[in-house]
């Protein structure tokens, strides 16, 4: 079933001199280690600190590496800061890791997982993480879940707190989101990759298809004047618009399959 986890996995990244009362460590006890243990839960559960780049990324390189444990659903939790100019995640050594480099990080682990992989961020601005995603790559995860506006630490501590309980006792991240999300202080958002995909298609699709839409007019002008320059043939503008039209249904064809594993 989507959504299922058998394995959690928190990478911290933040000072803990910072949040002396809401770290992630604290976090991790009274919100995953505890539940876990008081639930009885079979879900597997483990702490791990990436203060710079090096350590992060080799962090991931070992989940890839031991994908074979973790095969029947994981959830990495990310309790690191967001850049203010939302570009990526902002290390506790101060390092700038851009969003495209996390994904194509992840995109190993969830090919090698085949689409199993969960994300969950305590991170400001982590929404833009869809802003690294090329989409006619293999999916790099299956949903994640995070905010779009700036985070307190103990908004998260008591969003996510909600979250993992639920997790611990029903095993499914998305019933579990479903309970997180009839809080009243709702700042954390359901964000799922093949679904993030069809909505930019579909917006993409109708800004280029839609009559009188600008873009639609340059579309069809470059390409009109591209097989005029290749061919010596000026297509007409019906013309133009048949390929138009099967060049995207092509292209949806293709990105589709790289949300098939």
């Amino acid at each position: 079933m989507v959504g299922n986890i058998k394995h959690i996995i928190l990478i911290d990244s933040i000072d803990e001199s910072e949040n002396v009362n809401f770290n992630a460590e604290s976090f991790y006890r009274d919100k995953i280690r505890y539940p876990a243990i008081a639930q009885e839960s079979t879900i597997t559960h483990e702490y791990k600190k990436a203060p710079n780049s090096e350590t992060f990324f080799e962090i991931l390189k070992n989940l890839s590496k031991d994908y074979h444990y973790l095969a029947d659903g994981l959830l990495l939790h990310f309790d690191i800061h967001g850049d203010k100019n939302k570009k990526g995640f902002v290390l506790e050594s101060n390092e700038l890791i851009p969003w495209s480099e996390v994904i194509n990080h992840l995109r190993t682990l969830n090919l090698m997982l085949k689409n199993k992989l969960y994300l969950t961020m305590t991170t400001c601005f982590g929404r833009y993480l869809y802003l690294g995603v090329e989409f006619k790559l293999k999916s790099p995860y299956s949903c994640y879940i995070s905010s779009s506006e700036s985070v307190g630490e103990i908004d998260a501590y008591e969003n996510y707190g909600i979250l993992f309980n639920k997790l611990f006792e029903t095993g499914n991240l998305i019933a579990s989101y479903n309970e997180m999300d009839n809080t009243d202080n709702k700042i954390f958002y359901y964000k799922d990759s093949e679904m993030t995909f069809e909505n930019a298609f579909n917006s993409l699709y109708e800004k280029l298809t839609k009559d009188g839409s600008p873009l639609k007019k340059i579309a069809l002008d470059n390409a009109i004047k591209h097989s005029l320059e290749q061919t010596g043939n000026k297509l007409s503008y019906e013309e133009a618009e048949v390929l138009q039209l099967a060049s995207l249904n092509k292209l949806h064809k293709i990105v589709k399959e790289n949300y098939q594993f």
